[in-house]
């Protein structure tokens, strides 16, 4: 009998084996199954869109960078995509491709899993930092529709909405009807209006608003659209949700267009001492300290004789060329149209003494050291823009008309540990510029003044 009842025992443990063996596998077929027929129904969903996708990307943690406009086109296996800022390299409205998939892992995700120089310029380190703009280039497809594909940083968690472009919509126009409200909607600071009456000041940090009212403080992403901008999502002020805004270039504002907050408006507003482009051309006399080395290899700096220069226009309302018989080349003088200030970047020098045998670029110093190598600091490109890269040397404006230059942002001092004060010309025996072909520096130009002539 006992016999009997270890063998029924031995069966029915068999038997559970079995049936428990046959229900995980048919529950992984089942889940292997869903997965296979989202990701093939995804990857429809991305092809088949005419005219591509409109990608709003919002980089930062928490969104802290705000949105910007990334068309996309998709076939197979190659994206098709266009920036409204472009990159480093890539100028905005260029198109360029590269590979993306469609993948499951643990959720359906979409990945660009092939250097984009658009997309990756946010994950990149900055200029060899352990830094990035903390931008994704993998995301969790939280839902997928022929109308909407709401995506998720795999990162950094950010979401972001993709909305198909209409048909007859060229991509090229479109990105210009974006850059045109960025280039004329320049300034950073604004005052927050309703009905006409004042309620608030704003204050804007790449993309995003930073709002104080009376009662609150937030900040507000928003990414740009063909007629003004919309914020990431819906923010209240005085008991009204306010989203979209269009702008009017005459008022230099944007007004609210949502129901019932049509009275709503920001309106930009110039910084107390504000100069304009033209105010700034003329003559001046150029007033600095230079490095002066002794026999013992002591240093200090000692002023230099001041010499006359020219600041004339290369491109205007964004630079000047400053020209000076004592300078030991051309110089660009950035306008920063934001603040109306001048502002001298790390640069590019080229053939700096002729037939190719040395080449410079102008970087950041102190009158204790300066940053090598050298050429990192004039590699921010086109995304500069985006990310109000405050980095260089600011004029700032005295009582008696002299402009005084000091650093501009904290991006030297951050990295080195105290403030820019100088413009140092370093020299190279290649144009590629790297740290095996540097020879050292030409001049060292610490405390720079310009005096009206």
């Amino acid at each position: 009998m006992k016999k009997i009842l270890y063998f029924l025992l031995a069966f029915l443990c068999i038997s559970l084996q079995s049936c428990l063996y046959q229900e995980d596998s048919f529950f992984d077929d089942s889940s292997a199954n869903r997965a296979t027929t989202d990701v093939e129904r995804c990857s429809e969903l991305l092809k088949n869109a005419p005219n591509g996708w409109k990608l709003e990307y919002y980089a930062g943690k928490n969104y802290s960078m705000g949105g910007i406009t990334l068309l996309c086109k998709f076939d197979e296996k190659n994206v098709s995509m266009m920036s409204e800022i472009g990159s480093r390299k890539t100028e905005p409205g260029v198109e360029i491709t590269s590979l993306y998939k469609v993948v499951f892992e643990q959720s359906t995700m979409l990945t660009f899993d092939t250097f984009n120089e658009l997309l990756h310029c946010f994950s990149e380190p900055i200029l060899s930092q352990n830094s990035n703009f903390q931008g994704d280039y993998e995301f969790v497809i939280m839902s997928a529709s022929e109308n909407e594909i709401i995506l998720q940083g795999k990162k950094h968690h950010n979401k972001m909405v993709m909305t198909p472009m209409q048909a007859n919509t060229d991509w090229s126009t479109y990105i210009a009807s974006l850059n045109k409200i960025t280039n004329e909607a320049f300034l950073n600071t604004y005052i927050l209006k309703a009905g006409g009456e004042k309620v608030g000041k704003i204050e804007r940090y790449s993309r995003v608003f930073s709002i104080t009212t009376q009662t609150e403080s937030q900040e507000a992403p928003f990414a740009y659209t063909p007629e003004g901008f919309h914020f990431r999502q819906p923010i209240t002020i005085g008991g009204k949700e306010l989203q979209n805004f269009k702008w009017n270039k005459t008022r230099m504002a944007f007004t609210c267009t949502d129901t019932g907050a049509e009275h709503i408006s920001i309106e930009g507003v110039y910084p107390e001492g504000y100069k304009k482009y033209e105010d700034y051309t003329g003559f001046y006399y150029f007033y600095y300290k230079t490095l002066k080395v002794d026999a013992e290899g002591n240093f200090d700096f000692v002023d230099a004789m001041p010499f006359i220069v020219q600041l004339k226009q290369q491109v205007d309302q964004e630079s000047y060329v400053m020209l000076g018989a004592d300078l030991e080349t051309d110089i660009i003088v950035n306008y920063e149209k934001s603040i109306g200030k001048l502002v001298l970047r790390p640069q590019y020098a080229g053939d700096i003494i002729g037939n190719g045998q040395y080449y410079g670029t102008y970087i950041l110093g102190n009158n204790e050291a300066y940053a090598l190598p050298a050429h990192m600091g004039a590699d921010f490109g086109h995304i500069a823009s985006y990310v109000d890269a405050d980095y260089g040397l600011v004029a700032e404006s005295s009582t008696d008309g002299i402009l005084s230059f000091v650093e501009y942002g904290t991006f030297f001092s951050s990295i080195v540990g105290s403030s820019a004060t100088s413009f140092v010309l370093t020299a190279y025996n290649s144009e590629k510029f790297s740290s095996s072909t540097y020879l050292g520096y030409l001049s060292w130009m610490d405390s720079i003044k310009l005096m009206p002539y």
